[in-house]
């Protein structure tokens, strides 16, 4: 051993995986290894992906696709399952994809569709001639209860 290498029992940590994840979503992201293929990933603030995802997670989706076909890569590059926290809300889960697949869209569900369910809907109840009576009952029942609390609150 050289004169100015000191012998140490320290290990040097090395994950593939965690490496292949940051060579593919560079600085924009911060990665946390959860278990041995599990990594979660938060959006750094004033990035392109971090302005991708708080768009999407306001109803923008223009740049949606990308985002998700980037963690969906990722995960298939790594071998491993990535989630995607929300910028906002780090506590909450926005994104999954595992072997580049995705598992888990929020996005999607809450906004993605909405177009062709409007569409769907218009067509359904294009044929359908008679109102929900259920809607009408729930308006009077809540103003029946709104009544009832302002009474409790003058009495």
């Amino acid at each position: 051993m050289p004169d100015n290498f000191e012998a140490s029992d320290q290990k040097v940590d090395f994950d593939a995986k965690y490496n292949a994840l940051k060579y593919f979503l560079g600085n924009e992201v911060e990665i946390h290894k959860s278990s041995s293929n599990l990594y979660t990933i938060l959006p750094k603030e004033d990035t392109e992906l971090g302005d991708q995802v708080t768009e999407a997670i306001y109803g923008d989706l223009t740049n949606w696709e990308d985002v998700t076909r980037k963690i969906m890569v990722s995960s298939g590059l790594a071998k491993a399952t990535i989630v995607l926290l929300n910028p906002e809300n780090p506590s909450l889960k926005i994104y999954t994809a595992k072997n580049a697949e995705e598992t888990y869209d929020a996005v999607t569900e809450a906004f993605g569709d909405s177009e062709e369910a409007d569409t769907d809907e218009d067509s359904d109840t294009s044929d359908d001639t008679t109102d929900d009576p259920s809607e009408e009952t729930t308006s009077d029942e809540e103003t029946s209860e709104e009544a009832d609390i302002d009474e409790e609150v003058t009495e």
